[in-house]
């Protein structure tokens, strides 16, 4: 079991960055995809919600490993934090 605040460090971190991508995105400044960004930002809510991997799994993983640089800053974090998803449980 691992300590929750580390969760919520990270997720609370992720969604300004996420957040500031998507504006990034609106602006043209970047060439990410809108639409995996919204996904990552409702699986990350889920994620949030839910606490347990039994219950609801992302689906964002996937296509970062699929489609993202694997130096990707953003996708190296979102990966890390699933990671920690995945040794919680619903408290």
């Amino acid at each position: 079991m691992i300590n929750t605040n580390d969760f919520e460090d990270m997720y609370n971190g992720l969604i300004v960055t996420v957040e500031s991508e998507m504006e990034l995105v609106e602006k043209g400044l970047t060439k990410r995809s809108k639409q995996q960004l919204k996904t990552i930002m409702y699986d990350l809510n889920k994620m949030n919600d839910t606490r347990d991997s039994k219950l609801f799994v992302p689906s964002y993983p996937r296509f970062i490993v699929d489609s993202w640089d694997f130096s990707d800053t953003l996708g190296i974090e979102l990966l890390k934090l699933y990671e920690l998803y995945k040794k919680i449980k619903n408290q």
